[in-house]
């Protein structure tokens, strides 16, 4: 996957925005947002600069076969979360564009509620549950800073010896997409700060407890359980509904997120759960969380959250260059 490397000394939302757009569309849809590290902190001169030299360094080398995508993850995430590319903590100021332009987020003076951007699927869960279906030791993920980076190149040589080739390739390709717009959505901080322990991080889940929202609202629908208590922690319920209530119903979040390749095509567009398993969902409503068990579901998964990024950022790319696509919040008629 090829980069678009960020360039330039100021740091608006316009400048960052204007030059996202240059160069071909694959560009976009693959561009690593984490490379808006470096004029952020041109701009805030933080004391992470070292970083960020560090990161690009890895970008330079990129292709030599050692899991680069990995150690630039992990690089990034020394910054001590100064700066969050998918704008949690509204630092991004290209991310922030990207929402606006999208229609996602409201601007900055009609929105109340604080900056939320939402990595939808991450980084970590994913290779842990990768370490335990190959029977390997990845603990050295609960290290923080250059103890993990250290020993990433191990952990990396004993995936490549246990690993089937187009496996590995789908996880390296994982977590060159996991900070790309596809895999980024606008939400508002509750949501973003709750759901992992729900959920795990796995977005097929997240995005069945929404759906099961917007049902449970139709007449006739009832349930004993409100469907949000299964993706959100309490003290994220609240800012999670405020945020649903943008969107009248199911059909119109799926079409005004961009959320189409994670959805059936056809009505009423249920979630697709990541790996063919027929319990997935029914075990999360029981209050389980149904992990891949073996290699050939953690293929399936791998390969289904890639392509289901890799298909929503084009459809996004899209929307930012015609405009004509873009689903405005204010404009619901579904």
């Amino acid at each position: 996957m090829s980069e678009e490397k960020s360039t330039g000394s100021s740091y608006t939302e316009k400048s960052r925005f204007k030059n996202f757009m240059k160069g071909p569309k694959s560009e976009r849809v693959n561009y690593d947002f984490k490379n808006e590290n470096l004029p952020y902190i041109k701009e805030n001169q933080c004391k992470y600069a070292s970083i960020v030299e560090s990161m690009v360094k890895i970008d330079a080398n990129s292709g030599d076969g050692d899991g680069w995508p990995v150690k630039k993850i992990l690089t990034y995430k020394n910054n001590g979360d100064a700066f969050d590319c998918d704008d949690s903590n509204g630092t991004c100021r290209l991310t922030s564009k990207v929402y606006k332009k999208l229609g996602m987020k409201r601007d900055t003076e009609l929105c109340k509620d604080g900056d939320g951007g939402d990595t939808m699927n991450s980084f970590l869960n994913l290779y842990k549950r990768t370490g335990k279906i190959y029977e390997l030791d990845c603990d050295f993920f609960k290290n923080k800073g250059v103890e993990a980076l250290s020993d990433w190149d191990a952990f990396y040589g004993k995936l490549k010896e246990a690993m089937d080739k187009p496996t590995l390739d789908d996880l390296i390709e994982f977590t060159e997409r996991i900070h790309t717009i596809g895999n980024f959505i606008y939400s508002l901080p509750g949501f973003n700060l709750h759901r992992q322990s729900q959920t795990q991080d796995f977005w097929d889940l997240a995005l069945y407890g929404i759906f099961n929202h917007f049902e449970q609202g139709k007449p006739g629908v009832t349930s004993e359980k409100a469907p949000l208590a299964s993706i959100i922690a309490a003290d994220g319920l609240d800012a999670t509904t405020r945020w649903l209530d943008r969107y009248c119903c199911w059909p119109c979040f799926v079409k005004r997120t961009y959320m189409e390749s994670f959805c059936e095509k056809r009505y009423p567009f249920e979630p697709l759960p990541f790996f063919r398993d027929e319990a997935r969902f029914e075990d999360f409503e029981a209050g389980g969380i149904k992990m891949p068990q073996n290699r050939t579901e953690l293929k399936d998964c791998l390969t289904n959250i890639n392509n289901r990024i890799k298909e929503r950022g084009e459809l996004m790319v899209a929307a930012l260059v015609s405009e004509e696509h873009i689903h405005r919040y204010d404009k619901c008629t579904d």
